[in-house]
């Protein structure tokens, strides 16, 4: 069978399929095929496990929920004193002030009518609030350093661009084209950790991203998917894999793309056999099936189902990579904005509650992150691309009912604000990266390789921190 036909025949692949599967570094586990008994043995071995599997002892997960679009929030979290200058200002986005969910553990504050498990998450001390975060290559102190050109104040390049501040909110490295992530990053300094680890640490379950890729560990990508078998079967899949490792192309980059898809279908079947044969593994995600054409309730199920397996997976340390799209709200902002949010509130809900039934509130940290935030001003009924925003830590190790770091002041035109309330940040995305990546275990011997500037917003290892995850 020639390349051309295998990809029009087989009903596993198109060559969207394959190149989708090819994108970056994808799992790279190098077992060859599957068929083989050796192969087998190991699978019988991983599932067959007889650890613990309840116990927490020094596992930790960070789970990141990526808003592509660049989602608003200084709308998704609010203070309600002087609301008619919020109103004033937000004009046609403004909310409106009987439809908040006001929060009782700090009053004068609310969160968006579409986000309640997030009120009584922080209510609970489950929730912290980071205010005002974006990407930054060294502090912008205020709006007249940023709008003079003879401040010699660096800013980030194409300031307002999608992809751009995709990459560097990832890469946590604005201007420089590096390969890697900086969860990707963590997951190579945590590779201690996992000693015994049948998977990488790092694990894509969303869109294409540079977030997981580290520069020595080779994320496992799921495509956007979740851990499910085709049709086809282990058998079915195993025997694909093989087919694509067998086709010979004389092109090298192919042809290493097809070892790369190949090695994710390997991983595949490793996955399902040990989610599959885990005590409770079919039962774990099952909630998420509430609404299975949302996908990022199904991408939560997948790495709810990893988690639970993490003991015959041989991980200690787990980082993950979700995706939420369509934030990018131009036009009618209030309900296009409101529908992501209640889809947001409702899959996160239903993660924790999973979470939680797993014993593991403590060790699981829930994170969101997005390019940018939106302009206060509004255009029309929608908003143009901000910078600085307000994102969310969710988890039981998580300084809770709290805003770490201070909101900005709101004032249109003041000295906070780059232009048409593009709020400049007032904390750097490195920041915001280092104080996970310190939770999760790592030195500060290795925080300046996870986060290269991380030194440009403090002089030693307790500067820099944000301070939502306790000590970190």
């Amino acid at each position: 069978m020639n390349e051309e036909s295998f990809y029009k025949h087989n009903s596993l692949f198109s060559r969207r399929d394959f190149l989708r599967l090819s994108q970056g570094a994808c799992a790279g586990m190098g077992m060859g095929a599957l068929t083989n008994t050796l192969m087998h043995q190991k699978l019988l071995a991983a599932v067959s496990s007889t650890g613990d599997l309840n116990a927490s002892d020094d596992y930790k997960a960070l789970v990141c929920i990526f808003m592509f679009g660049g989602n608003d929030g200084m709308n998704c979290f609010l203070p309600t004193t002087n609301f008619e200058n919020y109103t004033r200002d937000r004009n046609q986005v403004a909310l409106q002030r009987e439809g908040l969910h006001d929060s009782a553990r700090m009053p004068g504050f609310a969160f968006h009518q579409e986000l309640p498990f997030f009120r009584d998450a922080f209510d609970a001390g489950n929730l912290a609030v980071v205010g005002n975060v974006g990407t930054l290559v060294e502090p912008v102190r205020n709006r007249d350093a940023f709008l003079n050109p003879r401040s010699g104040v660096v800013v980030p390049p194409q300031l307002f661009s999608h992809n751009d501040q995709q990459t560097q909110w990832q890469t946590s490295l604005p201007g420089s084209d590096s390969p890697s992530g900086w969860g990707g990053r963590i997951g190579d300094a945590a590779r201690n950790f996992n000693e015994n680890a049948s998977v990488s640490v790092s694990v894509n379950v969303g869109r294409a991203n540079v977030f997981t890729v580290g520069d020595r560990e080779t994320r496992l990508d799921l495509g956007g998917g979740q851990v499910t078998l085709s049709q086809s079967g282990p058998s079915g899949i195993a025997q694909a894999a093989a087919d694509i490792r067998n086709l010979q192309n004389p092109h090298l980059f192919r042809q290493e793309f097809a070892n790369i898809t190949s090695r994710s279908l390997e991983s595949q079947v490793l996955l399902n056999t040990i989610i599959n044969n885990t005590p409770s593994g079919e039962q774990v995600g099952a909630r998420f099936q509430e609404r299975p054409s949302e996908l990022i309730f199904q991408q939560l199920r997948s790495v709810s189902q990893m988690i639970n397996a993490r003991n015959d997976l041989g991980l200690k340390r787990q980082i993950f990579f979700v995706n939420h799209n369509n934030f990018d709200t131009h036009g009618d902002q209030l309900a296009g904005h409101s529908e992501r949010l209640e889809i947001l509130n409702r899959a996160v809900e239903l993660f924790c509650e999973e979470i939680d039934g797993l014993g593991l509130a403590d060790n699981v940290t829930t994170f969101t992150t997005t390019e940018f935030g939106r302009t206060y001003s509004s255009n029309a009924n929608g908003t143009d691309h901000g910078w600085g925003n307000n994102h969310f830590v969710i988890g039981g190790a998580v300084d809770g009912g709290r805003i770490h770091n201070e909101l900005p002041d709101f004032e249109i035109n003041g000295q906070q604000d780059a232009g048409f309330g593009r709020w400049i940040p007032s904390a750097s995305t490195d920041e915001y990266a280092a104080t996970l990546a310190r939770w999760f275990g790592i030195s500060e011997s290795d925080m300046s390789t996870v986060v290269p500037n991380i030194g440009r917003f403090g002089t030693n290892f307790q500067d820099g921190y944000l301070g939502f995850l306790g000590n970190s």
